[in-house]
């Protein structure tokens, strides 16, 4: 079985500020496949060098990010939006008396 394997990630060195409060990325790597995970991870390693530390954005799988925490163990990792909407949606529901709005 193949899966749509996907993340960004960007340097902190690549990180602008605009404003007191407005910093934007000034560049990023995105790496995509689909296939197998094995030879989605050997396309990371191409792409990103793993000594330096990196901004992972990605889905919450956990084998995703067990595999970044062992290859780029310096590494941040933030929960993309889209995923990050689902499971608050699904807290607020089970949570009934919580509202939460997410834009």
């Amino acid at each position: 079985m193949y899966h749509l394997i996907s993340f960004a990630a960007f340097q902190f060195l690549n990180v602008v500020n605009v404003s007191k409060n407005l910093n934007l990325i000034g560049h990023s790597d995105y790496v995509a496949h689909l296939g197998k995970h094995v030879d989605f991870f050997d396309k990371v390693i191409e792409v990103l060098p793993t000594q330096s530390p990196l901004v992972f954005i990605c889905d919450g799988a956990k084998w995703i990010w067990k595999w970044i925490e062992e290859y780029y163990p310096n590494s941040t990792q933030i929960l993309d939006l889209y995923h990050c909407k689902e499971h608050l949606y699904a807290f607020a529901k089970n949570k009934g008396s919580c509202l939460v709005q997410v834009q």
